[in-house]
């Protein structure tokens, strides 16, 4: 997360800072420019690692650069277990099993 940048912006404990603390991220809601709610699942975080300005919130400064040619799939799942690990929700994993 570090040679990323992404500390740069979130927490992991929860603080306040430029985007969304990790701390519950995993599986709670979020409200769209639209004022639609979306869950902040799997689906939901790997568009908008890729591709931050595709989901467009509500009270969004969209400053979350894009990371579309960096991550490569497995990469991407990885930093998806890790911000599960951090979650206070209950939703299971769209992830195949093995």
């Amino acid at each position: 997360m570090n040679k990323h940048g992404c500390l740069l912006c979130h927490t992991e404990n929860g603080q306040e800072s430029l985007g969304p603390t990790f701390k519950g991220l995993y599986g709670s809601y979020v409200t769209l420019k639209s004022g639609k709610k979306r869950l902040r699942d799997e689906a939901y975080l790997k568009q908008k690692i890729l591709d931050p300005a595709s989901i467009e919130l509500a009270g969004n400064r969209g400053v979350m650069p894009p990371f579309k040619t960096t991550f490569q799939p497995k990469q991407l799942n990885d930093i998806i277990a890790y911000l599960r690990m951090f979650s206070t929700h209950t939703i299971p994993s769209t992830r195949p099993k093995r």
